[in-house]
């Protein structure tokens, strides 16, 4: 009866969702046929990490210029958890975001070993990033009193800086 009065007035008629191939919508994955067809192309488990950690810093850095710096914490946390591969992600720039955010909230011995963790990371490699984690090291453990091992920290940043490492 709605149908004839619809078509009468020229109007769209309701249909049924198997009409139309709507039935025919794939909702998810058919495991029967999943082997027909290769994969889109190949996703990497470290592809994934990898964007992860960009994502997460990229999120955390738009927290922190929002004002939301404590929100930011959890999400470099997670990003910390990603361990791409070496020379992919930007694991480096996690931890120094992660550092700065937790001695801004006065977390100055997580900020430290957080520092600690990339310093191991790229103490004996050359360049700014190396000299970078070294400075804000020697920085925050002077804060808290390690002015001995900052003094070590510094000296070994001159080192990098002016390419004269013992044993190179």
């Amino acid at each position: 009866m709605l149908k004839a009065r619809l078509q009468a007035k020229n109007r769209p008629v309701p249909q049924r969702s198997q009409e139309n191939t709507v039935g025919a919508l794939p909702l998810a994955r058919n495991k029967a046929r999943a082997g027909e067809r290769a994969p889109a192309g190949p996703v990497l488990a470290a592809d994934v990490r990898a964007a992860a950690v960009a994502t997460g810093l990229n999120v955390a850095r738009m927290l922190r210029a929002a004002g939301n710096t404590r929100d930011a914490l959890p999400v470099l946390r997670l990003a910390l958890q990603e361990q791409p591969p070496a020379g992919q992600g930007n694991l480096l720039a996690v931890q120094l975001e992660l550092s700065d955010v937790l001695a801004e909230t006065g977390q100055i011995p997580e900020a430290i070993t957080v520092l600690e963790s990339a310093f191991q990371q790229v103490h004996k490699a050359y360049g700014p990033e190396a000299v970078e984690v070294c400075r804000r090291l020697a920085d925050l453990l002077q804060e808290s009193g390690n002015h001995i091992q900052a003094c070590e920290v510094l000296k070994h940043a001159l080192d990098l800086a002016d390419g004269t490492l013992p044993g190179r």
